[in-house]
């Protein structure tokens, strides 16, 4: 049996999309992206994301949709263009315990949508 070695915190978070441009009435899929600094690497332990609108921390609820298992992804559903007013964060939290420093801030570019 190995032994780890809890060397740190996380690695700071980084956030991803699934789009460039959210469109209004559409969705859209942040990924909260960390690494374990925990040693040897390899190893099982599993890591957990928390995610924060304007600072207050989200939960699945109306528009909002968090990644069962481990919170990495938020889904926003039915995109509007207040959206593109708020900025997300998200921290990371490895198994044993240790959290990183929030992410830097992301917005969210919100397109219009056009009828014709």
């Amino acid at each position: 049996m190995e032994t780890l070695c809890n060397s740190g915190v996380p690695i700071q978070p980084t956030i991803g999309s699934n789009t460039k441009v959210a469109y209004e009435g559409s969705s859209a899929v942040l990924t909260c992206n960390s690494t374990s600094t925990t040693l040897p690497g390899g190893h099982n332990l599993i890591m957990t994301y928390e995610w924060r609108r304007d600072g207050a921390i989200v939960i699945t609820g109306g528009r909002f949709t968090l990644d069962l298992t481990t919170g990495r992804t938020l889904t926003i559903s039915n995109i509007n263009r207040n959206d593109a007013l708020y900025s997300f964060s998200c921290s990371a939290t490895e198994q044993r315990g240790n959290t990183s420093l929030l992410s830097s801030l992301f917005n969210l570019a919100v397109g219009c949508k056009f009828l014709f």
